[in-house]
């Protein structure tokens, strides 16, 4: 009687370890799949700040080249230069240029920060994996141990 309470017992603690692994290794698949998500993500805030960083030098690039085709026409057609204006433009665009490295900035460090978040669960997932393998193991060692007969 009492073998066969613990060979029942034995029983559902193995389903029941078999059951926590088949769960881990869904949300090891779940978190994978979040990984490959948030990896697309990361690609694509990636080539967002490429995409930024080339239009900011764009503009700069044009920027310049207005502004010393004004500072020409100004010279040749108007003898004193309004310097308001010309502080007015480079307030403007230090401004955007200020706006756009933060936002650079604010981009990488969500990037960096997803990064850092899956691989902290991938690494709970496998130690949680790991964990109910081990105990699947154990149960199995007991309950072969358990069914084997006395040897006299």
């Amino acid at each position: 009687k009492i073998d066969a309470h613990m060979m029942k017992l034995l029983q559902k603690k193995a389903a029941n370890a078999a059951e926590e692994l088949r769960a881990s290794q869904h949300k090891l698949r779940l978190s994978e799949s979040n990984n490959s998500d948030l990896r697309a993500a990361s690609l694509a805030a990636l080539n967002e700040i490429h995409r930024l960083t080339n239009q900011k030098r764009a503009s700069v690039e044009v920027n310049e080249t207005r502004e010393r085709e004004t500072q020409e026409y100004i010279s040749i057609t108007v003898p004193a230069a309004r310097p308001a204006a010309t502080s007015h433009h480079e307030m403007r665009f230090n401004l955007a240029e200020k706006s756009l490295t933060q936002r650079l900035k604010q981009a990488e460090e969500m990037l960096e920060a997803q990064q850092n978040l899956t691989l902290a669960m991938e690494s709970n997932a496998a130690r949680s994996i790991q964990v109910l393998r081990e105990k699947l193991r154990r149960s199995r060692r007991m309950q072969v141990a358990l069914s084997k007969p006395p040897v006299t």
